[in-house]
């Protein structure tokens, strides 16, 4: 049985850097402010990354005090559920 998964996706890159750029934050300072790794901030920023779960995206345009659906777009998702890894034994 397929799963449904709540996804964002960011409109603009160019969007988002522009916020940063208006508030004068580095990459960190809006990881703080959204409680985020600054990582993912980084991705963002670069366009290595353009989807995140709706928490974080909520968490990014609450930091740059913007309406949401301003930076990120909602998707309804449909995946397959995976099954757990077997344990796999490393060796050196």
């Amino acid at each position: 049985m397929d799963t449904l998964k709540l996804t964002s996706e960011l409109i603009s890159r160019r969007l988002f850097r522009e916020y940063l750029a208006r508030n004068r934050w580095s990459l960190s300072d809006l990881a703080k402010r959204a409680r985020i790794s600054k990582s993912a901030v980084g991705h963002f920023s670069s366009g290595e990354r353009t989807r995140c779960n709706a928490a974080t995206a909520t968490a990014i345009e609450d930091a740059f005090d913007v309406p949401r659906g301003t930076l990120f777009r909602d998707q309804v998702v449909r995946g397959v559920p995976t099954a757990p890894r077997p344990y796999e034994r490393r060796t050196a």
